[in-house]
């Protein structure tokens, strides 16, 4: 692909953070890849794209690689680059408003991770102060990002993922909706979720983490099923109840306790990390590491 035709679209990427006690994962700056700087006047000819027509994108979104050279759409969001390598941490975000009218974008970007499967929710940044921006006709906006920064992950691993941002025509909120996404990938990367606070306490093969006078715990335990459901890393890394859990299982430990502001919605968001569209429930095993567990949520122990 050639940088300066890609560039001349809109731009967005990311990386994975968390938090554990501290703001909840979406207000948690973390890791991010960033793309080299973009021309100050972006031409709106030739769009190319290294992905082709085929390539997955979110339902309900409008992908760059869609874009009809001919007839852009009305709202170009891209990223830059579209491959990103292991050591690249900024990139460059831009939307273009190709069309007649005014179009009002919200304050924050979406990053998702492509599974093979479906479409895994890693983190719903907030990339402005302001509420909300407003993009003119042949208007374009221009960001540099850093993944930590603005996804809140220290890097992303390996795979596709997409950046999307929902806009609407301005004064029509509801009728004018429409999402516009950037993909792009990483490549020769490696991301390992670990965990950010210390063990409260550990008594055998159990660890306790968080506030122990909280009567809502979060509790994954060690199983032996072969069967298993299999989770997404950057997804397990933006979730800090999953963070601070998950990868402590293994070396002895059988069981994890989390006492988290999170923790009622830990069960939750091991349905969001799942690889394949699968529907779980309390009897489900799940893999991370190659080890099996099993989680659920306690009350009022």
């Amino acid at each position: 692909m050639h940088r300066r035709a890609f560039l001349a679209a809109a731009a967005a990427t990311a990386v994975v953070g968390c938090s554990d006690g501290r703001p909840d994962p979406a207000e948690e700056s973390t890791p991010t890849v960033t793309p080299a700087a973009v021309p100050d006047d972006p031409a709106g000819g030739d769009l190319e794209s290294a992905f082709g027509s085929d390539a997955p994108c979110p339902a309900d979104a409008t992908c760059f690689h869609r874009i009809d050279t001919d007839e852009p759409d009305e709202l170009v969001l891209a990223v830059d680059p579209e491959r990103f390598a292991e050591d690249d941490r900024d990139g460059d975000l831009v939307l273009r408003n190709y069309g007649s009218e005014t179009w009002t974008f919200e304050s924050d970007y979406r990053l998702m991770k492509y599974t093979g499967h479906r479409w895994a929710v890693i983190s719903r940044p907030r990339l402005l102060e302001a509420g909300s921006i407003w993009l003119a006709p042949g208007d374009r906006i221009h960001r540099q990002f850093s993944i930590e920064n603005t996804f809140g992950v220290e890097r992303l691993g390996e795979g596709r993922y997409v950046c999307l941002q929902r806009a609407y025509v301005d004064g029509r909120e509801v009728e004018g909706a429409d999402s516009v996404a950037a993909l792009f990938e990483v490549e020769g990367a490696a991301y390992e979720p670990v965990p950010t606070r210390d063990d409260v306490d550990r008594r055998g093969g159990t660890i306790r983490v968080g506030d122990l006078e909280s009567n809502v715990a979060f509790v994954l335990e060690r199983h032996e099923q072969s069967d298993t459901v299999t989770l997404v890393p950057e997804v397990i890394g933006a979730r800090s109840v999953l963070r601070e859990t998950i990868p402590r299982l293994g070396d002895g430990v059988t069981e994890v306790r989390a006492y988290l502001s999170d923790a009622g919605r830990g069960f939750g968001y091991l349905q969001q990390a799942v690889v394949e569209a699968v529907v779980i429930n309390q009897a489900t095993v799940f893999e991370f590491d190659g080890i099996p567990f099993q989680g659920r949520v306690e009350t009022n122990r």
